[in-house]
């Protein structure tokens, strides 16, 4: 085994080292530039989506970060270590970025390993001659170079479902970090600048852009559980309660089915899914206000129909019935449909002259029939 090959990444994945490569960048055709260009772009998205929304990302974002930043590592250590023709090293690393996109969308846990072992080499490199000043290319530097390596590319594999989020940010903000270095005067930040060194500033910066990473993914994981729990949306065991009859026939079959969403975890409800619960949720519960107004405005019409207002005819019309619906619904209520006998007719205008008009007459008839009491007595007395 060539034991410089551990090194590649410690070497070519630095601020220097990209500042280098800005010449080499510059040589090649303008259309090479102008791929390269596009990639870098690719590649600062999907290392921001990484960074700070990585739990969210689907497949194609996934393959978007796994195709980009192969890609370039690849490009970079052919062109600057092997000293490879542009355009050879070119389709190299495009067929290269191809199969790292592809593992990373639809075989997580062999990307993570590779990315843990690129990650351990490059940490072993800084820690062993700055701490135990030992060189990882010779004796006991380069033995534990690679037992870290492939330790931290099994412990990647191994939490690349369960710490996701940690996963994503520390690759997303490391990928970030490096862009900011070369790119960017990070080095004469004021302030900064007069209490670290170069080299320290170029070394934090990756680290608190990984860290913020953590932060907010933690943050919009806990809302997206709230909001979860919120939708009193059952997972594992929970999703046999209802179902008490089949559990209690068939106990082994709810058995292996509450341990399977166990198992599935966090992963059984994505976004969309909470989304399209909160809509039918909101549907259900508007459609329950129109049921209470529309029992509401049926119990208004009823007592007005029990006291006289109206009949059953004119509350039926109001609420665009048919009047035995209503008259069904009244006695389903039960309410009683006064008797016409019963309603209050109101008086009209014509009804009160007539009225009036009848009480004179009565009055009148009552004065000619009634005898004259004075005449009589004259007639008495003669």
């Amino acid at each position: 085994m060539n034991w410089k090959m551990l090194n590649l990444a410690a070497r070519q994945l630095n601020a220097s080292a990209l500042n280098k490569w800005k010449e080499t960048f510059q040589s090649m055709d303008i259309w090479m530039q102008a791929v390269l260009v596009g990639v870098l772009v690719l590649l600062i998205g999907a290392g921001i989506l990484s960074c700070w929304w990585g739990f969210r990302m689907n497949r194609g974002a996934m393959f978007a970060a796994g195709f980009s930043s192969v890609f370039f590592i690849t490009l970079i250590i052919l062109a600057t270590e092997y000293s490879m023709e542009a355009g050879k090293a070119f389709f190299i690393s495009a067929a290269a970025g191809a199969a790292g996109g592809f593992l990373y969308a639809f075989v997580e846990r062999a990307f993570q390993f590779a990315a843990g072992f690129v990650y351990g080499t490059v940490l072993s490199s800084w820690i062993f001659p700055e701490f135990f000043y030992l060189k990882t290319s010779s004796g006991k530097g380069r033995i534990w170079t690679l037992i870290i390596s492939i330790a931290a590319g099994i412990l990647f594999a191994l939490l690349a479902k369960k710490l996701k989020m940690v996963l994503t940010a520390l690759e997303g903000g490391v990928v970030l970090g490096l862009l900011c270095d070369a790119f960017l005067p990070v080095t004469k930040t004021p302030w900064v600048s007069e209490k670290l060194t170069g080299g320290q500033i170029r070394n934090l910066i990756p680290v608190l852009i990984a860290a913020s990473g953590v932060l907010i993914q933690l943050l919009q994981w806990l809302s997206q559980r709230a909001e979860q729990k919120a939708l009193q949306v059952p997972a594992g065991d929970e999703r046999d309660i209802h179902g008490t009859g089949d559990s209690e026939a068939e106990p082994s079959k709810g058995a292996s089915a509450g341990s399977a969403g166990e198992e599935k975890g966090e992963e059984a409800l994505s976004m969309a899914q909470a989304e399209e619960m909160l809509v039918e949720k909101a549907k259900e519960l508007a459609l329950a206000a129109e049921r209470n107004a529309q029992k509401a405005r049926l119990k208004e019409r009823f007592e007005d129909v029990v006291q006289g207002l109206y009949s059953a005819s004119v509350a039926a019309e109001r609420l665009n019935m048919s009047e035995d619906a209503f008259s069904e619904a009244m006695n389903r209520a039960g309410y009683t449909i006064p008797s016409p006998e019963d309603e209050v007719q109101p008086e009209t205008a014509e009804d009160t002259i007539n009225a009036g008009q009848d009480a004179e007459n009565t009055e009148q008839d009552a004065s000619d029939k009634s005898p004259d009491l004075r005449g009589g007595k004259k007639d008495v007395s003669v």
